[in-house]
């Protein structure tokens, strides 16, 4: 799920309806509130982050200890005076200080697109966002232990669905121009690809600053041989975060001028593990395949006549990639489905279901859509090959049917796939 996804799912009707009654405003006006709101929160952020002076703040609101993201179960206590989560509401404030201080527009804006009748409602809708926001931030980045620069660096792959959901002509009300134009890392496969790092410098040295300082603050526990030891070893890591980070940018500037973001990179790195390419003639076509590629299993299960058709042979796609959060296909998927296209081509009747599947993390009604959307753009992209599509069908399963363990990162994202079932021979 992207950000928008994860936060929106907190939104239920119960809450909907509380705050309808606090504002005194229509559920559907609070919702539409709500929904202009979260990302109007989210793109604040964005722009931030390029200015350590503004994003430093934030992310202190972020980690600070009255953050409790235990709120996020009990949202509607925000409308309970004596909720002992209240201190998540002053913290809120702060974000929108921050965020909104001179953009009185976005107000305005706010209450005319969700059809507000009281001029305050979009602030008190955006009071009870923030508080949503701040909590499900600091959230993921207990959840997949992430600092400072990997929540940001998570936020920046989320930018496009972030700006994808404010309404035209936001981004200049807000300032988010340069956001909407910059060549940033985002997992389109666009041509216009670099990564955040060598941008966001300042962070590796605020964070070895906090290194050295917490260093000196330890000074006086410790005699001096012991002093200077640690001394020497918070420089060689000093040294060693700035040498990765360095090697980190060179090779994205590689990337770039090749045209592939570094997800995908990361992905084509993995896929050299698939083996050498072996030439196989199919009709009138010549395929170069990978030894351990899903193609050549299917090709060899499709030719033994002993095989039979049934509902629990699936091929995992192992060469297909989506933008985080989406369905939009990388286009590195190209190849695979490619050749996919071709062995059909080769073999008039045969006929495929594409089955998408998802981790069990998020909303799983959420998850069975972004399944479905996800196996329909790889049965179109094949359509657009020039695969009738009465040969094809797909579905979303979501979080079923997982093939490995959901409480590991690695697991997760074995269970992220794509797979592909003959239903006729």
């Amino acid at each position: 799920m992207n950000v928008i996804e994860i936060i929106k799912a907190h939104l239920s009707p119960d809450l909907i309806a509380r705050a309808s009654r606090f504002l005194g405003e229509s559920e559907a006006s609070t919702s539409k509130g709500f929904e202009t709101g979260i990302p109007a929160l989210l793109a604040g952020v964005l722009n931030a982050i390029e200015e350590k002076d503004k994003i430093i703040p934030i992310w202190d609101l972020i980690q600070d200890q009255q953050n409790d993201p235990e709120i996020l179960s009990h949202l509607t206590e925000l409308f309970d005076g004596n909720s002992k989560h209240t201190s998540n509401t002053s913290l809120g404030e702060s974000l929108l200080a921050h965020l909104f201080e001179g953009k009185s527009t976005v107000l305005h804006s706010i209450n005319n697109l969700a059809g507000f009748q009281n001029v305050g409602s979009a602030g008190k809708v955006l009071s009870i966002a923030a508080p949503l926001v701040l909590a499900s931030l600091r959230n993921k980045a207990e959840i997949s232990d992430l600092g400072m620069a990997g929540l940001l660096k998570w936020l920046l792959d989320n930018k496009q669905n972030i700006l994808g959901s404010l309404p035209n002509g936001w981004t200049s009300q807000m300032g988010l121009i340069h956001l909407m134009y910059s060549k940033d890392h985002d997992h389109s496969g666009g041509s216009e690809t670099s990564v955040p790092t060598s941008r966001f410098w300042w962070l590796w040295i605020l964070a070895i600053m906090a290194l050295v300082g917490g260093l000196w603050v330890g000074v006086k526990s410790c005699n001096q041989t012991e002093m200077v030891d640690r001394f020497t070893g918070a420089i060689k890591n000093a040294k060693a975060v700035l040498d990765s980070t360095s090697i980190e940018a060179e090779n994205a500037a590689k990337l770039a001028k090749e045209g592939l973001d570094s997800a995908a990179q990361v992905f084509k790195s993995k896929w050299t593990a698939l083996g050498k390419s072996i030439n196989i003639r199919l009709g009138d076509s010549t395929l170069s395949l990978p030894e351990k590629g899903v193609e050549l299993k299917l090709v060899e299960w499709i030719q033994n006549k002993a095989n039979e058709i049934d509902k629990t042979t699936w091929f995992n796609f192992d060469r297909i990639l989506f933008q985080t959060g989406s369905a939009s296909l990388n286009k590195v998927s190209d190849e695979q489905i490619k050749n996919i296209a071709t062995i059909m081509k080769a073999m008039p009747s045969l006929e495929f279901k594409i089955g998408g599947y998802t981790d069990n993390t998020g909303d799983p009604v959420a998850n069975v859509k972004l399944s479905m959307e996800r196996a329909e753009a790889v049965k179109n992209a094949l359509v657009e090959k020039g695969i009738d599509v009465k040969r094809l069908e797909a579905e979303g399963y979501g979080p079923e049917f997982p093939v490995a363990d959901n409480a590991t990162e690695e697991g997760r994202e074995q269970n992220r796939r794509v797979a592909i079932r003959v239903t006729k021979k």
